[in-house]
């Protein structure tokens, strides 16, 4: 499964490209992938099909296929337009339809009104309408048209007095439904861009399909579906179409449809009828039975047929997403009949929770609110916390090296406020900027959730994301104000640096609306600051460039990244961090050689590296920990690595106490013997993971306690002396003495004894083999173990609570600590990557250079198989003598892993690691960019490697002072070539495209003919055109210009272009002037 980003979505009244969907049939990409969004895929495109391969393929196959430009071979094909249309038909009056659905009063099939074709047709033209026209019979309305197009020979039994035409404005659509006649039927469209979306009945439950109908619930909405409101759209399968004029879909029967009109056009629909009789029947079921009967139900019952459809078509569709998520569905009976519900055991939270959090669902616990012993009757119930993608504490679903951001965006005219929180560690971070810088936010950071104020569209490029709407009151500035000053008890935020920002407040203070009141999460002590993301501090990288450099996910599912290269941090904490810096490198000079310089202290000490990081491995999550413990989510388990990890930061304190002179700008670990010393004191050695198992607090910490726990140990003693008692008493050797929830202790004896039972036993249960008693010294006994064990379980509960209460009192240190820890498990992670790998300490300035000796691409090098050597490179840039190297050589040789090692090694260098190369001296970089294609332009002149495979752009060297020739070596060698990947000075004179398709294992035929038309190509050759196209660029001009309009008839050509108003030509004048511009250059 993969993502791509296609489609159309309209903007400003304009069709732009920008919707994201989830793809199938793909490989699926490594790391994070979009929720939220249907699964749609590409159907088989072709410009030909014979029938003996379209029946194989996709007739028998039940497949859809779109055959580009289908129409175009009609004899008459210039008369399908709107044109001729109006022409012929243009006084026929035409029922039209709207978007609006069917209610209980109103039929799908009804009209909204009508018009003369002519008018129609003006109406959609000049402006964006919702008017369609529906089943436009050929035969009886038009029937000038039927010998203007021909039915295709494809093996398809077509209904041929059923050709019938579609219309529609551009914001007409419709509604997603299947044909009530099951037939196969192929859909030509002409004029305008149409998009179409298809489905088989597989999907019906996810589409939330209505019973005794042909179409689905009419709220969803297929454009811009409400994942919350209709969850199992997530999970539908299926395919996304666009269509032009004169394209051909075949649209298998039975499929769901949803057709939008991006542009005013029309299309015809040829039908075949049915070719099996199962399927014939059950289209007479359809269209004789089932439709009548909605039909009467709807007039006998209108709204209440209505509610009930909508009610079964939820119910269905909660079936299918209990069972894709691996839920047990169920059913429970109320006054109005049966609800459909989905669950799961209590016990089972930590399984299930997780499934459903991460695809996107937002989970509801509910628990008692009230003490059952204190309660009469019903035990108040109600939801104690909401578990959501952005905002949970369970490991399950959280990535322990990655944060789990929920983002909040505040819009503000052209501006947006941004605040981003990590709930499980307390991560605080705000910004402002404006949509691209947003953008920028988002892909650094990629938050889990995000929350935004109902009123705003949210951006389009974050609608794969999974969102929630608030209500617009949780984003008024007062009241954000008052909730962060209250949060963290000041007067104001100017001690925070953010008093001015008050978009960025805004946002933030929706946060802290949606923890407390939406998700119920109002223990969050453990947020102890905001702070400014200061963008301007870190070099600068688009989400396209982090892909491309591969630096946090990998480009295939086997691969691997930068960050999993380099990644040899101990501690969670550390993880996150490198994440952080990977993704924001510094630009300070400063900063980055103090980093550089704990990693070459470590170096130089590596046996007191070696014992700082086995004292890390033991050393848990201190962030999450501190936020469970605000949080009151702790375990004693969970308490005992908190003990253990402060024991061993006090020893990692010790080691680097000596040193404190060297580390002076390394803010010292802070001393907790105390805090140490209490968890020692109160807490057992092995602990449980639940409260209510025991055994957490110390002997000798509660004399109460204590106490209880030797009347609850001598019990047992008690029992086993009465079993012995009772045995020889009756002489019943089987007897046993045992305890249940529901029945107390008790006495068992098989039937074969019970003539023997005493009759001061009194019968308490009959089993199938067995009969149960109790005796009145048991009973005594009973309430005396029974006290005592709930008496144990509520005091050792207070004592775990103050425990807890002591420990919390130290969050500040804690969390210093913790950042501490994490710099430090980077730097050795680092070092004992440099020390492994053989990387160099980089030298930092502020210059303009960029000196790079021998160096290597980290990610290739480590993949290379074991033994075999990477090439390394020389780079050297700079502004002044050699700003663009312009890199030469055939595909496959190495090109663009020396463009990327360049600026992964520049990259590596500014996070403060050592780097894989002899010697690395770079100037600080503010950005990089990569580009691949038809991308934005950057006027920023900035150090540029440009790889081609073009040698003839080696004569750019001639013009152009700044720009460098080098190429990948390649040795020849009796008609083959070998790859020498090493970088040398001077263009390449061939592209080796020949050789290459060769060891790309393309057919001998393929590549000996292709060495034949080269022969011819070197022969006719005029020598030196390439060296004069080239001088023809003039010098003033630094963008480099592959394209010169010197001849005169593209000149002409061009002055036809620029005075054409493409706003107002028809389709007619269209083909007249293509073909003008035809008859210019000859044709």
């Amino acid at each position: 499964m993969g993502y791509y980003r296609k489609g159309h979505f309209r903007k400003d009244g304009k069709w732009v490209s920008g919707h994201y969907v989830r793809t199938f049939g793909t490989k699926r990409r490594k790391g994070k992938t979009p929720q939220g969004c249907m699964i749609l895929g590409n159907v088989d495109v072709v410009t030909d099909i014979t029938k003996e391969e379209f029946q194989k393929n996709y007739f028998k196959k039940h497949k859809p296929l779109l055959i580009k430009n289908f129409a175009s071979r009609w004899e008459a094909f210039d008369k399908w337009n709107f044109d001729f249309i109006r022409e012929k038909a243009g006084e026929q009056d035409v029922p039209l339809h709207d978007n609006k659905p069917a209610d209980a009063s109103k039929s799908s099939d009804a009209p909204v009104t009508h018009m003369k074709m002519k008018d129609y047709i003006d109406t959609i033209r000049n402006k964006p309408s919702d008017l369609r026209i529906f089943f436009y019979i050929i035969t009886d309305r038009l029937p000038e048209l039927l010998k203007n197009f021909s039915y295709p020979d494809l093996g398809m039994k077509f209904f041929k007095r059923l050709p019938t035409l579609f219309f529609g404005g551009s914001d007409a659509h419709v509604l997603m439904h299947y044909d009530v006649d099951l037939g196969d039927f192929l859909h030509i469209h002409f004029e305008g861009k149409k998009r179409i979306l298809l489905f088989d009945q597989k999907q019906s439950a996810y589409l939330y399909k209505v019973p005794l109908s042909v179409h689905t619930i009419y709220e969803v909405d297929y454009e811009n579906p409400d994942y919350e409101k209709f969850p199992a759209l997530k999970y539908a399968q299926g395919y996304e179409i666009f269509m032009e004029h004169g394209d051909a879909l075949f649209i298998p029967g039975g499929f769901w449809h949803f057709n939008r009109y991006l542009e005013p056009g029309f299309s015809m629909s040829l039908r075949a009828l049915p070719n099996k009789p199962a399927v014939f029947a059950n289209m007479l079921y359809h269209v004789f039975i089932m439709r009548y009967t909605d039909k009467l139900m709807r007039k006998l019952f209108k709204a209440k047929w209505v509610n009930y459809k909508q009610k079964w078509a939820y119910e269905k569709s909660s079936e299918a997403l209990a069972k894709h998520n691996g839920i047990v569905s169920t059913k429970r009976a109320n006054e109005e009949g049966h609800i459909e519900l989905a669950g799961f055991p209590h016990h089972s939270v930590d399984s299930y929770l997780p499934k459903l959090v991460r695809a996107g669902m937002r989970v509801a616990i509910c628990d008692q609110l009230e003490d059952p012993k204190m309660v009469k009757g019903i035990v108040k119930r109600g939801v104690t916390e909401l578990v959501t993608p952005g905002v949970t504490f369970n490991d399950q679903v959280l990535n322990s090296k990655k944060n789990n951001f929920l983002l909040s965006l505040h819009k503000e005219k052209e501006k947006f406020g941004i605040a981003l929180v990590d709930i499980s560690t307390g991560e605080f971070l705000v910004s402002e900027g404006n949509l691209e810088k947003l953008l920028h936010i988002v892909s650094t950071f990629d938050p889990s959730e995000i929350i935004y104020q109902r009123s705003v569209q949210i951006p389009e490029q974050l609608k794969n994301r999974s969102a929630f709407k608030l209500e617009d009151w949780a984003y008024q500035y007062n009241f954000a104000y008052e909730k962060l000053t209250n949060h963290f008890k000041t007067n104001s935020l100017k001690g925070f640096g953010i008093e001015n920002q008050q978009s960025a407040i805004t946002a933030a203070g929706a946060i802290f609306a949606y923890l407390v009141e939406d998700t119920h999460h109002n223990l969050l002590s453990h947020i102890t600051k905001i702070q400014i993301i200061p963008q301007e501090d870190f070099l600068m990288m688009d989400n396209f460039t982090l892909r491309n450099l591969e630096i946090v996910y990998p480009s295939s599912a086997q691969g691997k990244s930068l960050l999993d290269i380099i990644d040899r941090t101990s501690t969670p904490m550390g993880g996150r961090l490198l994440r952080r810096r990977i993704i924001l490198p510094l630009k300070s000079v400063n900063e980055i050689n103090r980093r550089l310089s704990l990693i070459d202290f470590l170096n130089e000490n590596d046996h007191l590296k070696y014992e700082i990081s086995q004292l890390l491995k033991s050393i848990s999550d201190l962030d999450r920990l501190m936020g469970k413990l605000a949080a009151e989510k702790i375990s004693p388990k969970e308490l005992g690595y908190l003990r253990q990890s402060l024991i061993n930061i006090h020893k990692i304190k010790g080691l680097l106490h000596p040193h404190a002179d060297v580390l002076a700008w390394l803010d010292p670990l802070y001393d907790q013997e105390e805090l140490i010393k209490c968890l020692q004191n109160h807490l057992n050695d092995e602990l449980p993971v639940n409260l209510a198992k025991g055994n957490v607090i110390k002997e000798g910490i509660s004399e109460e306690l204590d106490t209880l726990r030797g009347l609850q140990s001598k019990g047992r003693g008690f029992l086993d002396e009465m079993c012995q008692r009772e045995i020889e008493r009756t002489g019943i050797s089987s007897l046993k003495i045992d305890f249940n929830n529901v029945f107390g202790y008790y006495i068992e004896v098989r039937n074969t004894h019970k003539d023997k039972v005493p009759a001061d036993w009194l019968r308490k249960q009959t089993l199938v083999n067995a009969e149960r008693y109790i005796t009145e010294e048991l009973k005594e006994y009973e309430n005396q173990i029974l006290g005592a064990e709930e008496k144990i379980g509520v005091l050792e509960n207070q004592l775990y609570r103050k425990v807890c209460g002591d420990t919390i009192i130290y969050m500040d240190q804690i969390q210093q600590n913790s950042n501490i820890i994490a710099q430090l498990d980077v730097a050795v992670g680092l070092s004992e990557l440099a020390v492994s790998e053989s990387y160099t300490k980089p030298v930092l300035n502020e210059s303009f250079a960029i000196d790079l000796k021998e160096a290597r691409h980290p990610i290739i090098e480590n993949a290379l198989p074991l033994g075999e050597k990477y090439i390394p490179n020389d780079i050297y840039l700079d502004k002044d003598s050699q700003q663009i190297i312009m890199v030469t050589g055939p595909n496959m040789a190495g090109k663009s892993a020396i463009l990327r090692q360049t600026a992964i090694v520049c990259l590596m260098a500014q996070i403060g690691s050592f780097v894989p190369a002899k010697y690395a001296e770079i100037g600080i970089l503010d950005k990089i960019f990569t580009r691949v294609g038809y991308l934005h332009q950057h006027p920023t002149q900035a150090k540029t490697l440009f790889a081609t495979h073009y040698h003839e752009l080696n004569e750019m060297t001639v013009n152009f002072e700044r720009v460098k020739n080098f190429h990948v070596s390649i040795q020849e060698n009796k008609g083959n070539i070998i790859f020498l990947r090493k970088l040398i000075p001077g263009g390449s004179e061939h592209s080796f495209g020949i050789h290459v398709a060769k060891l790309a294992g393309m057919p001998a035929k393929v590549v000996n003919r292709a060495n034949e038309i080269l022969k011819t190509l070197e022969a006719s050759r005029t020598q030196g055109s390439s060296s004069e196209s080239i001088k023809r660029v003039t010098e003033e001009n630094m963008q480099l210009s592959f394209f010169q309009l010197d001849d005169p008839v593209l000149e002409n050509i061009r002055e036809e272009l620029t005075k054409i108003d493409i706003n107002t030509l028809t389709p007619i004048e269209a083909l007249m002037k293509l073909n003008a511009i035809k008859k210019m250059i000859g044709g």
